[in-house]
């Protein structure tokens, strides 16, 4: 609901390209959960369930969704499977954002700076 999407990271979460140092993860309905492993094995992708540390089970968010961490073979065309995964019913959202963020703020711990990322720079 708000104007501009900001995202917040750590310097370890910049990556040249997507995809390849971190799993895509997936806000997913829990009771689609096999449908949409099958689903991402169509996609050329691998999905796994975010476990809990310090509790027995899955990661359960805020809505009562799992998260599936997801990694497709690199060289995966990520815009293309982020919208179909969009249209497959059982994923609530994507950890992709293409064409959602305004800006990506990038906290470092090193010097206590923090990097302004602006599409388009």
């Amino acid at each position: 609901m708000a104007k501009q999407f900001v995202v917040i990271v750590d310097e370890s979460k910049l990556v040249p390209r997507l995809n390849y140092a971190f799993p895509v993860p997936l806000e997913i309905i829990p009771s689609a959960l096999g449908f949409i492993q099958e689903q991402i094995k169509l996609l050329g992708g691998l999905g796994t369930l975010r476990m809990g540390v310090r509790k027995d089970g899955p990661v359960v968010t805020d809505n009562g969704q799992f998260i599936l961490d997801v990694q497709f073979k690199p060289g995966s065309d990520l815009r293309k499977i982020d919208q179909k995964l969009h249209q497959t019913p059982g994923i609530v959202e994507t950890g992709l954002f293409y064409d959602m963020t305004a800006m990506v703020l990038v906290g470092s711990a090193a010097d206590m700076k923090v990097k302004k990322l602006v599409k388009g720079s």
